[in-house]
């Protein structure tokens, strides 16, 4: 058979949808690289067939359109990840606060803690500013990893329209665009 004739052959070409599906996991996986690359990563079929750079440069094609679907899923999680850790965070801090609280008062009540009166009124404040200021938020944040996206733009614009902006207007003589020189002082 002819070169060109190999070349032209329909069945040459043709893969089945598991081998493309395995290609693509490894051509994700190796953090997308060129068909010329990616040729020299790929197994062979069973029957000992391997695909055309130039076969493989137009499976790229449509690989990152799924890539991209896959790149979203993973900055989806790890924003959910960040969300719960803050989460976390804030929950730890505020039984801290509590914590800190409860010591400082039981030496103001007895007067029988390793503190001194100074030491144990400042850990009463700063345990009740680490409380107050991690109440809620963690509440708030766990409301919100579990809002739709749709949800989160109608709460904020339920937020804006009870703003007390009616009109917003430009500042004349105003310049915006940004210099790479400091201004002088």
């Amino acid at each position: 058979m002819p070169i060109a004739d190999n070349i032209l052959d329909p069945g040459r070409n043709f893969f089945p949808t598991e081998y493309k599906d395995d290609i693509f996991m490894i051509w994700y996986r190796a953090g997308k690289p060129s068909a010329y690359t990616l040729h020299n990563i790929i197994p062979k079929t069973v029957d000992d067939k391997k695909p055309t750079r130039i076969t493989l440069q137009d499976w790229i094609t449509v690989f990152y359109q799924k890539a991209e679907i896959l790149d979203q899923a993973v900055r989806d999680e790890m924003n959910n990840r960040m969300i719960l850790e803050k989460i976390e965070m804030l929950n730890r801090h505020a039984e801290v606060g509590v914590e800190m609280q409860k010591k400082s008062l039981d030496y103001l009540r007895s007067e029988k803690s390793d503190l001194n009166s100074a030491a144990a009124v400042r850990m009463l404040v700063d345990g009740i500013r680490i409380e107050k200021e991690s109440r809620g938020i963690p509440r708030i944040l766990s409301k919100m990893a579990g809002m739709a996206d749709d949800d989160l733009l109608k709460e904020a614009e339920k937020l804006l329209l009870r703003s007390p902006i009616t009109e917003i207007e430009t500042i004349d003589n105003t310049n915006y665009e940004q210099t790479d020189e400091l201004p002088d002082l």
